[in-house]
């Protein structure tokens, strides 16, 4: 499906019509979100032990499908989310109780920059997560390059997002608790690999 761009974060129609098509939201479409819930069921599936788990948020839709899943196969399981402070959309969002669109968006984190969310992740959201926190961009870059660094895992600042909330401690947590930190996307990010 050709989408002609975004305006607000939201994708448009598409220039014309193909046949047989039909336009997916990238983050707020029920098949989409609830695809995306299965990481969560995998993870659990992995490590029946994990206490809590660790999400990066951008439009809202990964962090709702793993949330609800999540929730639903174990209601004690924590879930927070993790935003970049530059683009606090959900963090916002829940402060006010209600969607808003933020006016401006500073972030190092691109592909966390969605100015606002929608209906049907927002209600997820604030059913099933636990706590948002938020994290300053050169933390979540210092993040993707010890993950370079340290692991060899070439994580991209979205991703980096959810361990460097982790790493800098941004919520209250026992030493042992096991958490999973979603680290999806690769790339380099401007991480030097020399």
């Amino acid at each position: 499906m050709a989408i002609s761009g975004t305006r607000a974060g939201r994708p448009r129609a598409p220039r014309w019509p193909v046949r047989g098509g039909a336009l997916l939201h990238p983050y707020a479409d029920r098949d989409v979100v609830t695809g995306q819930g299965t990481l969560a069921l995998e993870i659990l599936d992995e490590w029946p032990e994990v206490e809590t788990l660790v999400v990066a948020i951008g439009g809202g839709g990964l962090i709702a499908g793993v949330a609800e899943a999540a929730k639903l196969a174990r209601p004690g399981i924590r879930v927070v989310g993790v935003e970049a402070r530059g683009c606090p959309t959900l963090w916002t969002c829940r402060q006010l109780g209600r969607i808003v669109a933020l006016e401006n968006v500073r972030t190092r984190v691109p592909i966390l920059a969605a100015r606002s969310t929608e209906p049907l992740n927002f209600a997820l959201i604030e059913r099933h997560v636990d706590e948002i926190v938020l994290v300053d961009e050169d933390v979540v870059q210092r993040t993707a390059e010890q993950a370079w660094q340290e692991a060899g895992l070439a994580i991209e600042y979205g991703a980096a997002t959810a361990l460097a909330a982790v790493s800098q401690q941004c919520f209250a947590r026992r030493a042992d608790e096991r958490i999973a930190v979603v680290l999806c996307g690769s790339g380099i990010d401007g991480v030097s690999r020399g």
